[in-house]
């Protein structure tokens, strides 16, 4: 099974707005980052022309900046 990173599921003006709900709850947090996943699951391995093909159809939304998990 291929986990394939996606675009970020937060904008930065809803992170900014979640971070102050959490610090009204009490909760203390200095940053926050969200990012979608897909899950594919292949027959077999995919050949690198159905791998480009994938990047492209999964390429959407705003590009993320680079962060670790």
């Amino acid at each position: 099974m291929l986990v394939l990173r996606g675009a970020p599921a937060l904008s930065e003006f809803n992170q900014t707005k979640l971070i102050a709900k959490l610090g009204q709850s009490g909760i203390k947090v200095k940053s926050l980052y969200s990012e979608y996943i897909h899950l594919v699951d292949s027959v077999g391995d995919l050949s690198s022309q159905q791998r480009d093909i994938l990047d492209k159809l999964l390429t959407y939304g705003p590009a993320r900046q680079a962060q670790t998990p």
